[in-house]
């Protein structure tokens, strides 16, 4: 398939090739994945500024999508992708494999450090999901961090960069700049731009603290919002007629006379075994995905919208909604 990249996606794409260290802190659906698998071919084939790239990601990550991701644009066809997972054998051989990208999940970080810290083939990372780095004291962050000085590129990718709030983005940060931003150390982070509760042990950002953190890393760091950037064709609504047959019509009926209390409860908040036919009803309903609607006659009103399929995005999703007549 052809890439025709949005202009937020190849601005994305010219941030990763032209600055050595950036966060892209991209909404789900923007295409992280290939902005990145764009610039490390152009890195790699076009500027041979890169010889090797390791991916680190969640594990059902690192087991397709971005092997996936690669496949299915032509111009990333010629991208070697070497997958680290499995037994220690078999991660040691995809390490020993050539290959320009090695993808590995992040619970093998340390193990990976452990054995090729003192010939690191690595001089580009990135972190996919980095926000499963916002711990200053993990282990994992703390073996990457050894790393760094071995590593001429850094990027990081993520959707939600500070979860629990500012406070995540330090161990983040730091990957990019070892320090240079938002200090050296967690404690002098801290220090700045928290105030600290010593009896509950809880630190809360101090007046401006968001405001202040943003500025000192708005220029290592690109954020996207979809509903800024993500382009969507115009909705298309499509009525299915759904007929239930005789026996899921009773199920549903039955479950449609009860008195509202939640399953396997009575008024009172009394708890009690439901009855086998409770049971069948509530099964019906999950496997039908039934939802009740008395302001319309039979039917179903089915939604999609597609995202930008050409461009690396989601592609929509669609959900029914089921009604019975009255």
């Amino acid at each position: 398939m052809e890439f025709k990249p949005h202009p937020y996606q190849e601005y994305a794409i010219r941030r990763i090739v032209g600055d050595t260290h950036v966060g892209l802190f991209l909404d789900m659906g923007l295409g992280k994945s290939v902005i990145a698998l764009t610039a490390i071919d152009e890195l790699i084939y076009d500027r041979l500024a890169v010889s090797r790239v390791l991916v680190i990601a969640p594990k059902k990550v690192a087991e397709a999508t971005w092997q996936t991701e690669a496949a299915k644009w032509d111009h990333l066809r010629r991208l070697r992708i070497s997958t680290a997972l499995g037994t220690e054998p078999q991660r040691a051989r995809a390490i020993s494999a050539p290959a320009d990208i090695t993808v590995i999940n992040r619970e093998n970080v340390v193990w990976l450090v452990e054995n090729w810290g003192m010939c690191w083939p690595f001089d580009m990372v990135v972190v996919d999901e980095s926000s499963s780095f916002k711990s200053s004291a993990a282990k994992r962050f703390r073996a990457l961090k050894r790393m760094l000085p071995w590593i001429s590129r850094m990027v990081i990718l993520t959707g939600t960069p500070a979860p629990n709030g500012i406070e995540d983005l330090w161990a983040q940060i730091y990957l990019l700049d070892q320090g240079e931003r938002l200090g050296r150390f967690i404690t002098h982070y801290r220090e700045r731009y928290f105030e600290h509760n010593p009896w509950r042990h809880e630190y809360t950002p101090k007046p401006g603290a968001f405001e202040a953190v943003q500025a000192r890393i708005r220029d290592i760091c690109v954020s996207m919002s979809a509903a800024d950037y993500l382009q969507l064709p115009p909705l298309v609504a499509h009525d299915v007629p759904v007929e239930l047959d005789v026996s899921a019509r009773k199920l549903y009926r039955q479950m449609e006379r009860g008195d509202g209390a939640e399953p396997g409860r009575r008024r009172g908040d009394q708890r009690h075994d439901c009855g086998g036919a409770d049971r069948e009803a509530a099964a019906a309903v999950r496997r039908l995905c039934v939802r009740r609607d008395r302001r319309s006659a039979s039917g179903a009103r089915c939604q999609a919208g597609g995202a930008a399929g050409a461009s690396g995005g989601h592609t929509g999703a669609c959900a029914a909604v089921l009604w019975l007549p009255a």
